[in-house]
């Protein structure tokens, strides 16, 4: 079956959802939600009612002619204007606010005192378990580097890889840690969480540079804020130059006598 809307025809197959002549289609809700597919069918579900019920909400508003109050109609024409204002500046975003590599590497180059480290800092896969028995097993598989065991032993339980600041670790961690200063497995380590288990295979001394490929993204972000606010000053100018606006501050003035 194909229904009509206007001057498009609209599959029956593709509807998701109707309320008297209003449709919502696959096509149009996944245009409207790009992370539709990832949701759970609860989720989906849930959206699709929620269209329904705001969708019957409108159409008992307009049987009233609500949508013909000027208020209203000045606050659509003032989402309407936002949402346009939007997607033109991430036009001119998406066309001039590109950082490219080499200003990455050059900004890093001119700020490198910004990237020494403030502390000392570990590189390390931290495991958290609820046993001495299975704390102590974990470290016999990372100290005789038993790949296999250890994906299982990983996916079992709380673990973390990445790096840490000396200064943010528990007490008990840090002191074990600070007492060593070597690449090694370290614990069982127990705290009132449980038993910790530190795999240490790299130190990074207070006032080592982070190396660039630590610190891309962060610079990138950096980059991207400086260049979207120029450009967005850069393109509001231009505008304002080729077009007649006024502005009278004077009116707040006499509004408020």
């Amino acid at each position: 079956m194909v229904l009509f809307l206007g001057c498009n025809r609209i599959d029956n197959n593709q509807i998701v959802a109707q309320v008297n002549n209003d449709i919502l289609t696959i096509d149009v809700l996944y245009a409207l939600v790009p992370d539709f597919s990832q949701l759970d069918s609860l989720q989906k579900a849930q959206y699709v009612e929620n269209w329904i019920q705001e969708t019957l909400l409108k159409q008992a508003a307009e049987k009233i002619l609500l949508d013909r109050d000027p208020l209203f109609n000045q606050q659509v024409e003032t989402y309407r204007r936002r949402l346009l204002a939007d997607k033109m500046m991430q036009k001119y975003m998406n066309e001039s606010a590109v950082v490219s590599e080499q200003e990455i590497r050059n900004y890093y180059d001119a700020h490198q005192e910004s990237f020494k480290r403030n502390e000392d800092e570990v590189f390390a896969l931290h495991v958290l378990l609820p046993t001495l028995d299975e704390a102590r097993e974990l470290r016999k598989i990372l100290r005789d580097n038993d790949l296999d065991k250890k994906a299982v032993v990983l996916r079992k339980y709380q673990n973390e890889t990445g790096l840490f600041k000396l200064g943010d670790l528990i007490p008990e961690i840090r002191n074990r840690l600070a007492q060593s200063r070597e690449v090694d497995v370290f614990g069982p380590i127990n705290t009132d969480y449980g038993y910790h288990i530190m795999n240490v295979t790299q130190w990074y001394s207070k006032d080592s540079m982070r190396p660039l490929e630590e610190v891309w993204d962060e610079i990138a972000g950096r980059l991207s804020i400086d260049k979207q606010m120029d450009v967005r000053l850069a393109r509001i100018d231009a505008l304002r130059a080729q077009a007649n606006v006024s502005f009278h501050p004077s009116l707040f003035t006499q509004e408020s006598k």
